[in-house]
């Protein structure tokens, strides 16, 4: 699959999206809307939300922090996303975490600056990969990352552009989350539509 617009933040409203009001935002610049993941630690700097990693996280899905509030079953969610360069880590991963009953049980959707994006359920601590999309060019730097869940259809874009769907009932509700799975990422705007 290709990514036609690879610079710049080009986000547009998805058709779930426009179904929905905006019920919630943040530009993520200081504490108080989201909390610490299971692993890595976050820092507010420059108006940004920076994540750090912990390397030695058996998943490293566990690496995110999570919305002061829940999300039911049918929201869409988009996050300004920085990818840094200074890690020294070749692989960068940066996603969302869906529907998240406790830090055993959630949903993982993910790109990585290998080229791809990947939708993973994790039950009991138990993951296994639901779907995996291959990329034809590189991810940007910098870009404006969505999810849409509708029940048990997710949809995963990157700067406006479709890039993964795919379907799961596992669970139902849950706590929203996102984080830099892998090497040091930075995230401003968030917003969520309910």
């Amino acid at each position: 699959m290709a990514i036609s617009s690879v610079s710049g933040s080009n986000f547009s409203t998805t058709k779930l999206m426009g179904q929905l009001r905006l019920a919630f935002s943040d530009p993520l610049s200081k504490e108080g809307n989201v909390k610490k993941g299971l692993t890595g630690k976050f820092n507010f700097i420059q108006n940004r939300l920076f994540l750090t990693p912990d390397a030695r996280a058996s998943s490293k899905e566990t690496n995110h922090v999570t919305t002061s509030r829940r999300v039911g079953n049918r929201f869409s969610a988009k996050v300004n996303v920085t990818l840094e360069d200074h890690t020294g880590q070749t692989r960068k991963d940066a996603g969302f975490i869906l529907k998240k009953q406790d830090d055993k049980n959630y949903l993982s959707m993910s790109v990585s600056t290998k080229q791809d994006v990947r939708f993973y359920r994790v039950v009991d601590g138990e993951k296994s990969l639901i779907k995996t999309v291959s990329l034809d060019e590189q991810i940007p730097k910098n870009f404006d990352m969505q999810v849409d869940v509708n029940n048990s259809n997710f949809d995963f874009y990157l700067d406006g552009e479709k890039l993964l769907s795919a379907k799961d009932s596992t669970f139902s509700g849950g706590e929203l989350g996102f984080g830099s799975f892998r090497g040091l990422g930075s995230f401003s705007d968030l917003e969520i539509y309910q």
